[in-house]
Order: C-alpha cells, then structure tokens, then sequence
C-alpha cells in the first residue's frame, strides 16, 4: 500500500490571478506522523503533517518565493513528486482541483482560513510538536472531506462521518493528536482569514496549501526548513 504525504500550503482570501504560480518539488517530511485515514470508501496509510517542498521559477505573487518550505495539503486522490511540476495560484473553493472530486463549497473554503488565521503560523514552525501538526493536517482534510454546509465545529469528528482516521494499526488516535485537534475547533467558527493563504493545485500531483510570506521574511523561511529537515534526516 502507498504512503501519501501530505505539506499544506496557505490560500489568499482575495481572487487571484490564474498566471500566478511556481514550480514545486518535493523534498521530505517535517513534524507529523504516520496514520490510517478512511474516506470515500478508501482505506489509506498516509503521513499527517508538514511537508517541505521546494519552490522556484514562481510568477505573480509567488515570483519571489525561492527556495524550502513547509505545506501541507488538500488532495487524498494523488500524490507529491520528487520531478518538478508547475503548480497554479488557485481559490480554496476550486480545490482540491483532482479528476473525479468536488471541490470545496465556500463553507468549507472558510472554515480553512479561519483554521489558518487561528493558529497563526504555529503549524509551519520548526519546533511543531508531531501531535500538533499531525492534529492540524487531519484537521484541513476533516474540512475538506467531511464539513457540509449548515454544520458547526461540534460535527468536526476523526470517528465519525466520511472522513475518519485511527494509527495505522486500526486503534485509536493517541490522546496528543485528539487533544490538539480538539483544541484547533475554536478556530474554524470564527470570521478572520489568514492573510497570504494560497492554494497550489497542480491537475497530476498533490495540491498544496501555503501562506505567502511577508516581505523580507521568505528566504529566512526557506532556509531553516531545510535545515530542520537535515537535523530530522541525522538524528533518525
């Protein structure tokens, strides 16, 4: 069976234009874990957390946007590639933009801002505990998967509806990973967006959620996720 991975990338709140866009290429794993997730009639192993990609050749708003960064995705259909592929700049409620899925209504596409807004980054951070970002990845597919219109944050379950997930031997999700995704509820009702949230949406490979970096702070970013990936690669 496949082991998916799965790095969410940020959305813009705002419409965005369709040239804006950049090259990714996948480079490893950051804070997460592995899990057993059940949706659409699909049983799959998966990895649950930040994944680091890197980003080059962007236009638009991403033409400054180089080098390593942590995403996390959208997409249970299709997977991240190590080849270079181009991604597109693509509104949350066209995503996950994959062959045979209905992509988010604008409920769904709100409830993932508010999730971004809320955290305010702590998801992309090199010190993220595995049961956060783990937490926080099965939190964006429960929204994407499995929160219809006319719900609230009570529906939000990892064992009930038709997303679900358990540790890769069929058991209950450790108390860690069900106390962080608990605690990030409070965030999908509330009416903040985060700000340089962006969807990458590629037809043949893994979308990606991504916060746009401010000014000044983007090759900072890059750089140190790669250097967590080289200490997670040493001391493993």
């Amino acid at each position: 069976m496949k082991t998916m991975y799965a790095v969410m990338c940020v959305m813009a709140a705002g419409s965005v234009a369709m040239a804006d866009g950049v090259e990714l290429r996948y480079l490893g794993k950051g804070a997460g874990s592995n899990v057993k997730i059940n949706f659409d009639n699909s049983t799959q192993n998966v990895f649950a957390g930040q994944l680091l990609h890197e980003f080059s050749n962007g236009t638009g708003i991403m033409a400054d946007i180089n080098g390593s960064f942590y995403t996390y995705c959208t997409d249970l259909t299709q997977y991240v590639t190590s080849t270079k592929k181009w991604y597109d700049v693509t509104p949350l409620n066209q995503m996950p933009n994959a062959p045979g899925v209905t992509p988010m209504s604008f409920e769904q596409a709100q409830a993932i801002r508010n999730l971004f807004a809320g955290v305010a980054g702590a998801q992309f951070a090199q010190n993220a505990s595995n049961d956060f970002a783990t937490a926080f990845q099965l939190m964006v597919w429960e929204i994407v998967w499995d929160f219809g219109p006319g719900e609230s944050i009570v529906d939000l379950s990892l064992t009930t509806g038709a997303f679900t997930a358990t540790k890769t031997n069929g058991s209950a999700l450790s108390s860690g990973v069900i106390n962080n995704f608990n605690a990030l509820k409070v965030h999908v009702g509330q009416l903040s967006g985060a700000s340089g949230l962006v969807g990458l949406a590629s037809g043949t490979a893994q979308d990606q959620l991504f916060v746009v970096p401010g000014p000044g702070t983007g090759v900072l970013a890059g750089i140190g996720a790669l250097m967590a990936l080289k200490r997670r690669r040493r001391s493993s």
